[in-house]
């Protein structure tokens, strides 16, 4: 099952009738517009999938344009070890590290 469907059966399972009519909704949308109105949904419930559908997303327009593997920061590959353990990443080594760091709040921009 893929995750857009996952969050659909999340949904339809909801005891909230509003959600399951969001789910009804949602079914009819092409996949950008089903993901900017999931995260509209904010529901803690579906956050780390729509988190994932959003890098499958981002990594889908990355091969679209020929910059898939390519460092969103600094402009240099990513490391193909990193890719294959997750085909998302979207930050070398380097860079990925640096991020952590800053989002942590250890290092300023």
């Amino acid at each position: 099952m893929d995750y857009k469907h996952q969050v659909l059966a999340i949904l339809n399972n909801a005891q909230q009738s509003s959600h399951q009519l969001a789910a009804s909704q949602l079914l009819k949308l092409s996949n950008n517009d089903f993901i900017e109105a999931v995260v509209r949904l904010e529901m803690p419930q579906i956050s780390d999938k729509v988190r994932l559908i959003k890098r499958i997303d981002a990594a889908l327009c990355q091969i679209e344009f020929g910059l898939y593997g390519v460092c969103s920061d600094c402009e240099e590959a990513i490391e193909p070890e990193l890719l294959a353990s997750d085909p998302t990443e979207q930050r070398c080594i380097c860079c990925k590290t640096k991020f952590e760091k800053r989002k942590k709040g250890f290092i300023a921009l």
